[in-house]
Order: structure tokens, then sequence, then C-alpha cells
């Protein structure tokens, strides 16, 4: 009786090993799943300090994003900034369209509490962007600097 129970056993493992095998097999999943391709997978985003984006701001080399509400980007934000809040993120990139996917890009929101400049960061490399900083001082070191800023438009 306990021979018979352990044939039993071993051919249902052997059985669940043959199924899951050729199940993956067949998927492409685990075992079988192909390499994953490091180029599709968006890259880590850089975090800059505040000389870093004032560099990259007198040079006029860099397209600032502002990852704040649209209400405090109409207030006052850095000149010539890119308004992409992150409730509207998704959206908001559309706009982008016409700058070229290895411009430089400086990311901030309001500061070191705010977590938008990241989350709207990888949101614009999902898109294709391959040249994202985030200012992760953002708008209160800009500010504490005396760096210019503007006020939107109305």
């Amino acid at each position: 009786m306990i021979r018979q129970s352990i044939r039993e056993a071993v051919i249902l493992i052997l059985l669940a090993v043959v199924f899951g095998t050729s199940y993956t097999f067949v998927t492409h999943r685990g075992l079988f799943a192909p390499p994953a391709n490091a180029s599709s997978r968006p890259s880590p985003i850089s975090t800059i300090d505040v000389a870093a984006a004032k560099r990259g701001f007198d040079a006029g080399a860099a397209l600032f994003i502002d990852a704040r509400h649209s209400f405090e980007f109409s207030r006052r934000h850095i000149p010539h900034a890119v308004n992409i809040p992150l409730a509207d993120a998704d959206a908001a990139i559309s706009r982008l369209d016409s700058v070229s996917r290895d411009r430089y890009l400086i990311v901030y929101c309001d500061g070191a509490e705010c977590n938008s400049s990241m989350d709207v960061g990888v949101r614009l490399m999902q898109a294709g962007f391959t040249n994202v900083h985030v200012f992760f001082g953002g708008w209160e070191e800009w500010t504490g600097k005396g760096y210019p800023t503007e006020r939107s438009a109305s």
C-alpha cells in the first residue's frame, strides 16, 4: 500500500513538472521567457542639484518641466518652463510631440517634499524621452537662490 502511494505521488509530480514546463514553454514565461531587452526598459532617472539646474538654464540647453499644479505654475515658474502637472501628465505630455526625444529635460516641483517631479519624469521616459533629469530641490531651492522666475501671461 505504501509503495503504491509513493508511486502515485511520483507520477503526479512528474506530470506536474511536464505540464508546467510545457505551459511555460508555450507561453514564453518563466524559464522560457525571452531575455529582457535592456534598451526597452527606461534607465533610472538621474537627479540634479540647483547648480546643475542653473547651468542648464543659463546655457539655454534645458527645457524645464514644472510638475506643480497649474494654479501654482500660473502664479510663478522658471522662465519658459512647460507645465505638466502630475494629475494631467499623460495628456499634457502629448504637447511635447514636437520636442526631440533626446532633448535635455529638467523636471521640478515644489521641493524635496514633493515627488511629482519623479512621477512625471518616469512618464516622460515611458513616452520615449531619454535625457530626463529631476531637479529634486525644485521650486523651493530655485527661489531660495533668487534665480529668475516669471508669471504666466493671462
